[in-house]
């Protein structure tokens, strides 16, 4: 086993009565197929740029929708490492519990270090995982640089919506064509692919568009996640809900992608809990017009009609509003 991080670093487990929000392992939910992830960040010049009681980050890397990054803090004695995981405090009540297995890269030999088990919560968000002796750093700089590689596996996971797809990994490069980047995230897609989801993205990878010839695009102006979420689509996955759905609308319209709005408009028809004027304004603005059509007919007062309003009427245009004058003599009769 390896040495006890410094008490000032050790932070109360999720069940500890200290900790501000508890959870039960039990509660949590499986993973429902294996998650699993390496990070392998680069430490440069950690010899003379970390001294004493500082400490340093690597950089953040976002899998199965978690960001996470591997932290080193130097003490009187020891290179300790840490496994954080960085969703923000701010978040609802979430829990993470995974398998944790890692090595340090050394000209004499890698170090290992045991398998363990952690529990990340919202007010315990980062483990101490190993240490080394600070006299012994150069045996563990190669060219400069500090290596080491944290295995990790997701064993069970509460309040939070993982990734059904993923499109970062080796099975993703091997096959992709393109890479769309939006931010620090890249995206590992097939042109054909998603040319045949959306015109856009027909236009622009197979046409005349300087970006055809491209192996990365960047998208800008957009959310990663949006991305993600309607990449999942496409690409057949049960992603649509009550949270996900106004970041796909979004991005379903913007790329004219028919058949991400066709689902969205089914779900929206059958099983959103959101309220008659969100569904109503979305079909307005996404051009859902079964779906218009159905809250027309859901409205069956004049409170029901004065409660799909916008604050003001540059939401709908000379057509919309005639319709609703229109049912609003109809109830009135």
């Amino acid at each position: 086993m390896f040495p006890i991080p410094p008490p000032a670093l050790v932070f109360p487990s999720a069940n500890n009565e200290n900790t501000p929000f508890k959870f039960n392992l039990l509660s949590l939910t499986p993973a429902d197929e294996q998650k699993k992830f390496v990070l392998k960040p680069i430490f440069k010049d950690l010899e003379k740029n970390l001294k004493s009681n500082s400490s340093v980050d690597g950089p953040i890397e976002t899998h199965y929708n978690i960001p996470w990054k591997v932290r080193l803090y130097r003490d009187a004695r020891y290179l300790n490492i840490y496994l954080d995981c960085c969703k923000s405090s701010e978040s609802e009540n979430w829990a993470i519990d995974v398998q944790v297995n890692g090595k340090v890269i050394s000209t004499n030999g890698d170090k290992q270090y045991l398998p363990n088990r952690a529990h990340f919560a919202r007010g315990n968000n980062f483990i101490y995982y190993g240490n080394l002796d600070w006299v012994d750093i150069r045996n563990y700089v190669i060219s400069g640089e500090f290596r080491c590689e944290i295995s990790v596996e997701i064993l069970k996971i509460a309040g939070i919506r993982a990734d059904l797809r993923a499109f970062d990994d080796d099975e993703a490069k091997e096959l992709s064509d393109v890479t769309l980047v939006v931010g620090n995230k890249k995206f590992y897609v097939i042109k054909m692919y998603l040319a045949s989801h959306s015109t856009y993205f027909k236009s622009l990878l197979l046409g005349n568009f300087s970006e055809s010839g491209k192996s990365e695009i960047e998208l800008k102006e957009i959310d990663a996640s949006d991305l993600q979420n309607f990449l999942e689509l496409i690409y057949g996955e049960p992603v649509i809900d009550d949270e996900t759905i106004d970041g796909i609308l979004k991005l379903a319209d913007m790329y004219d992608s028919k058949t991400a709005i066709r689902q969205c408009e089914k779900f929206l028809l059958n099983e959103s809990k959101k309220p008659l004027k969100a569904k109503f304004t979305a079909a307005v603005q996404y051009r859902m017009e079964h779906l218009k059509t159905t809250c027309m007919s859901e409205m069956k007062t004049i409170e029901d009609l004065r409660s799909i309003v916008p604050e003001g009427n540059v939401q709908f245009d000379h057509d919309v509003w005639k319709e609703l004058y229109m049912k609003l003599l109809a109830l009135k009769i």
